[in-house]
């Protein structure tokens, strides 16, 4: 048995953590897509279930607008 994402799973993408131009963006991975994460390091955490507080922080990294 096997899993498959789809475009609209969840996921959070990082950049360059600890540095000053570091970038958390939260989205499904359609959006994420369209992000420019700029230079590496690069990680992807694809995310399952969530308690309603992992979902307000997550929602603080969101995607806008403005990132698309």
């Amino acid at each position: 048995m096997f899993l498959v994402c789809t475009r609209t799973a969840r996921a959070v993408g990082i950049a360059r953590v600890g540095h000053d131009d570091q970038k958390i963006v939260y989205g499904t991975l359609e959006e994420l897509l369209s992000i420019d994460f700029g230079a590496p390091l690069h990680c992807l955490v694809l995310v399952g279930k969530t308690h309603f507080m992992e979902d307000e922080v997550l929602d603080f990294y969101k995607t806008s607008r403005e990132d698309l």
